[in-house]
């Protein structure tokens, strides 16, 4: 029994010693949620990871952080308003907070790292790895910019259709606040934004993804109460910060 035991221990020791080097080798460090460092709004929610994997600088303060989430396929003037409104709320001093996809959520990175903000992003996978790979190159500038990626998985996890829905509960717990760019019905982002309710976030709706189709889930938000906003100016008003600049419109169209 002693020697089936020890076995085991020696086996649980060496899969231990292989993922510390993984996690060397990627940049990989954790936090778990009884650390001071980790984020608090987060610690708050029902059900928080014990562990967040991240690459990168963890934030001083979560404390002015917008949610920016949408469809991978926007249409219309929804990516530019992704990210007029990443840059227009990082040149307020607030940080995007978002999955680092296709689509809505890379604009809205690009648009805050470009406003010169040390962006958050959180992933639906396994820490090492960027899903699509197109957004390696952003990735690697969020981190280069000071910014840092989340991920309660840890290295070798492939996302799957259970692991992205977990993920945006992790956007929105960050958060302050929860705004939808562009929604189809049964997007992503509206579980993200219906996890952001269940916390008590705040949910706003971008004016530039409702006349589409691909805006259908956000109509249907607004029309359940969700407020609407045309630019960040006024979804910073609404959140009763300090507005830094107007100047949201950054030329990237």
């Amino acid at each position: 029994c002693f020697v089936k035991n020890s076995t085991v221990l020696e086996d649980a020791f060496r899969k231990a010693d292989e993922e510390t080097a993984l996690m060397e080798r990627s940049g990989v460090s954790f936090v778990s949620v009884f650390d001071s460092r980790y984020p608090d709004r987060l610690r708050e929610i029902y059900d928080p990871p014990l562990i967040l994997y991240y690459r990168g600088t963890l934030p001083e303060s979560c404390e002015r952080t917008v949610g920016v989430v949408g469809t991978r396929y926007a249409c219309g003037t929804a990516l530019e308003a992704a990210y007029d409104t990443g840059f227009g709320l990082g040149v307020n001093g607030v940080t995007v907070v978002s999955g680092l996809a296709a689509g809505i959520d890379r604009e809205a990175h690009l648009g805050n790292i470009d406003a010169g903000v040390k962006g958050i992003a959180v992933l639906g996978n396994g820490i090492d790895m960027v899903y699509p790979v197109e957004n390696r190159k952003l990735a690697y500038r969020l981190l280069e910019e000071g910014g840092v990626i989340f991920s309660e998985f840890e290295p070798g996890i492939r996302g799957t259709k259970y692991t992205f829905p977990r993920r945006n509960r992790i956007i929105s717990g960050i958060s302050a606040a929860v705004a939808v760019i562009q929604a189809p019905e049964r997007s992503g982002a509206l579980i993200t934004a219906d996890f952001a309710a269940e916390q008590g976030r705040e949910v706003f709706i971008h004016e530039a993804g409702l006349p589409f189709r691909e805006g259908k889930g956000g109509l249907a938000l607004c029309m359940d109460g969700a407020p609407s906003f045309a630019s960040p100016v006024e979804l910073v008003r609404e959140m009763g910060w300090e507005i830094l600049s107007h100047d949201y419109r950054s030329g990237n169209s």
